[in-house]
């Protein structure tokens, strides 16, 4: 749980300075959430509007103009989902690059101020692959979680709300099961979290080695030590299969 908070207030340092754009994120969140919640309503509607019609016919005084209402409706609001979801993924895409371009900055400002020894007990390769592999998951994680805990969590609510709306019940069954699913989430991150943390410390291995190794091309050509180099990569790349 410390190295929870602890990563949690890393990330809040770096994103703090770009409140502005989680702002944004969070109303375009709200506006796509709603409209995803409100579309399915109106299909609903059409498809009621759609019987009602079938059942007018045979009377005779049929019209269309509820159906088509409803499903202009239903079409708007997805087409207003899915504009303001691309408009949030750029906004966060944007203050991710930056605030992920301070990390590399910073982590960069953190190695000039190491002794020499730390350089002469960590593989130069593995050092490197902070600064690529290891900050580009980082960016990815962060384009993905942030928007993913933001839209979910309000589409969840939204949910609620509509359920309650139709079916009080079906509505306290989802709340009833909820914990429950987050409880099982939880523990299956757990177990999760050991495993990944293991393969994560294999691939810097991995980006270590293959760094050092494209690094020392000629002195490996010229030695005549491209088996032994291949050898090596066999050993890392199985642990990283293995982890």
């Amino acid at each position: 749980m410390s190295n929870t908070k602890k990563a949690l207030r890393y990330f809040a340092k770096y994103l703090k300075p770009y409140w502005k754009g989680i702002t944004i994120v969070v109303i375009l969140s709200l506006i796509s959430s709603g409209a995803q919640v409100m579309a399915p309503t109106y299909l609903g509607r059409s498809v009621t509007a759609l019987t009602t019609y079938l059942v007018d016919l045979k009377k005779g005084t049929a019209s269309m103009n509820t159906f088509y209402s409803a499903l202009w409706s239903m079409f708007l609001f997805y087409l207003l989902s899915q504009i303001a979801i691309f408009i949030a993924w750029m906004v966060m895409s944007k203050f991710n690059a930056d605030s992920t371009n301070d990390m590399r900055e910073n982590l960069f400002a953190k190695f000039q101020r190491m002794l020499v020894r730390y350089f002469d007990t960590h593989q130069d390769g593995k050092l490197l692959s902070l600064f690529t592999s290891d900050l580009d998951n980082i960016f990815n994680a962060m384009n993905n979680a942030i928007f993913e805990i933001i839209s979910q969590g309000i589409m969840f609510v939204g949910t609620i709300i509509v359920m309650f709306t139709i079916n009080s019940t079906l509505a306290w069954t989802t709340i009833a099961t909820t914990p429950f699913i987050l409880i099982i989430s939880v523990l299956l991150m757990k177990k999760a979290h050991v495993y990944i943390d293991k393969q994560q410390d294999e691939i810097g291995d991995l980006n270590g080695y293959i760094t050092e190794q494209i690094n020392g091309e000629k002195v490996i050509i010229t030695n005549g030590l491209r088996q032994e180099s291949v050898d090596g990569f066999k050993v890392y790349n199985n642990k990283v299969r293995t982890a």
